[in-house]
Formats: structure tokens, C-alpha cells, sequence
């Protein structure tokens, strides 16, 4: 791989984790049309982007296969198909909900704690082993959730919420029998025929403000924002080391909260001590994860000396 592949995935990581982090801005501006309108056409354009993409690449017939196999064959994979589909689909509408209802700092305080939770669900699920730095970042993520509910009097419902559907959706991810593309294709397939006789049967609310033409436009680049996005960020995991991917992702929830901010939500005193100790179990996690992957570098380095003498 070349220092131009990677400089390229790079972009392309700081492309994808910005964009979901400036979401609120877009989410914000079609907010009228309401969120399960929004849900059903970011469940319908997005389908036609990822299919279209597929058949272009010549990998449409697998996507098939694998959705019929799923579907006739093989009872358990429909059921996590069916089950990572309603997640994703409920994380999609919780965060429209978060946005058009003005709590975005809930949505940036989910992505924030979004990672420690998979680590959880893995040692509660997967048996993985936890790490100290682990459990601490764990600890101090739940210190911050604690000090919302009991000092500052709000149960961060949303942001939990947003939080395990993706994490559980990242959880089920783990026993698809397939690629990431191709899982994305059938969990969107599954949703495609409720969302599409949603759109054409349900009468949604135009977008006031704007003419027919940019209204339109405004609703069909839901597809592509989200679709594209996701492309990129496939890229970047493809060139770029883990631990690159793992410390640029906090651009989205940092995005989102400088969009709450700027939008005019309020950080009261309990907030700002929850996101206090959300950053203190971040910078945990971070420092455990990229001291992690040294040592993986270095055990590494160690056995292909030996090999060579």
C-alpha cells in the first residue's frame, strides 16, 4: 500500500467521521417533513444508492443470493438479519427524534460513550477479556451518566437509547455470515417495502421555506449522505491502521456537540461534569487502545527477529 492510499484513506476518514458529525445541520433543515417520513425516505434512497452500487459493481447477484439464502434456507441468519435491521432503523429515527426535538447534546454524548458500551457487550456477550484501562473507561463513563441522572435530574434516555441500538447492532454484526456491504444490503431490503408503501401512502408534510425543486433535492440527498458516507468510511478502514480509524471517530460526536451548542442548547453544570467524565473514559480508552496496538507492533517486531536468525 502506497503513502498516497493512505493519505487518501485518511481523507476519507475525516470526510466520513465529519460528515456524521455536521448530520445535525442536515437533519435540522428537513426536520418538518417528521421523523418517521425522514426514517422512510433514508431507508428508500439509500437502498436504491447501495443496490444501484452493487449492480455497478458486478456484486449485485451475490447480495441476492445471500439475501434468498437467508430468507428460504437458513431461519437463524433471517432472524439476525431481521433483528440488526429494526436497530439500525430505530437508531436512525432516535437520532432524527434527537435532532428535531433539540437534543443533540444526548446524540453526542451517545457516540461518545458508543465505543465503551461495544467493549461491555462484548464481555457480557462474547466472554472478551476487559483490559484495567478498560474497565476504567467503562467506570468513568458510567460516573458521567450517573452524575445526568442523580445531580442533574434527566435520565439521558436518548442518548442510552442511541447508544444500544447501535451498540447491539455492532453486536449482531458479529454473527452475520457475510461482508459488512452485503449484510447492509439485505437489512435494508427487509426495510425497503414498509418504508417505500410509507412514502407513497402516507401524506408527509412538505418542506416549508423551500421551493419544489430544492425540496425535493433536499430529500433525495438523504440516499447519498448516507450511502456515501458509509462508502467512505469503508475506505477508510481499508487503508488506514485501526487505531487511526479508532481515534478519528470522536470527530462525529465533538461535531455534534458544537452543533447543540451552536443551535443554543444549554450546558448546565450537571451536563458539562457528565461530559467531563465521558472525555476523562475517552482519553482511558484512547490511551489503552493505541498502547495496545504498540505492543501488538512490538510483539511483532520481536518474532520476525527471531524468524530471521
Amino acid at each position: 500500500m502506497t503513502d498516497q492510499d493512505r493519505r487518501f484513506g485518511f481523507f476519507c476518514a475525516i470526510a466520513a467521521y465529519v460528515g456524521w458529525g455536521l448530520f445535525p445541520i442536515y437533519f435540522n433543515a428537513i426536520a418538518p417533513l417528521g421523523d418517521a417520513a425522514i426514517l422512510a425516505h433514508r431507508i428508500v434512497w439509500t437502498t436504491v444508492l447501495i443496490t444501484t452500487l452493487l449492480l455497478a459493481n458486478k456484486k449485485l447477484k451475490k447480495l441476492f443470493v445471500f439475501f434468498r439464502d437467508a430468507l428460504l434456507h437458513d431461519s437463524k441468519q433471517l432472524m439476525v438479519l431481521l433483528a440488526s435491521a429494526l436497530l439500525i432503523g430505530a437508531n436512525w429515527i432516535l437520532f432524527v427524534h434527537a435532532v428535531a426535538t433539540g437534543n443533540i447534546m444526548q446524540s453526542s454524548l451517545a457516540y461518545f460513550i458508543n465505543p465503551l458500551l461495544s467493549i461491555f457487550l462484548g464481555m457480557l456477550f462474547l466472554k472478551e477479556h476487559l483490559r484495567p484501562r478498560q474497565k476504567l473507561a467503562i467506570l468513568f463513563a458510567a460516573i458521567g451518566v450517573t452524575i445526568l441522572i442523580v445531580v442533574g435530574g434527566e435520565f439521558p434516555w436518548l442518548a442510552l437509547s442511541l447508544a444500544g441500538t447501535f451498540g447491539l447492532y455492532g453486536l449482531l454484526r458479529k454473527f452475520t455470515k457475510s461482508g459488512a456491504l452485503l449484510a447492509l444490503g439485505s437489512e435494508l431490503w427487509l426495510l425497503f417495502p414498509f418504508a417505500l408503501t410509507a412514502i407513497f401512502f402516507y401524506p408527509w408534510p412538505a418542506l416549508e421555506g423551500y421551493g419544489p425543486a430544492l425540496s425535493t433535492l433536499m430529500i433525495f440527498l438523504i440516499g447519498p449522505l448516507t450511502g456515501g458516507l458509509l462508502l467512505l468510511f469503508g475506505k477508510a478502514t481499508k487503508t488506514l491502521p485501526l487505531s487511526t480509524v479508532g481515534i478519528l471517530q470522536y470527530l462525529t460526536p465533538t461535531g455534534h456537540f458544537l452543533c447543540a451548542l451552536a443551535y443554543g442548547e444549554k450546558c448546565s453544570g450537571a451536563k458539562l461534569a457528565s461530559f467531563i467524565f465521558v472525555w476523562i473514559a475517552v482519553a482511558v480508552y484512547c490511551s489503552d487502545f493505541l498502547r495496545s496496538k504498540k505492543d501488538a507492533i512490538e510483539i511483532h517486531e520481536t518474532v520476525e527477529e527471531l524468524n530471521s536468525q
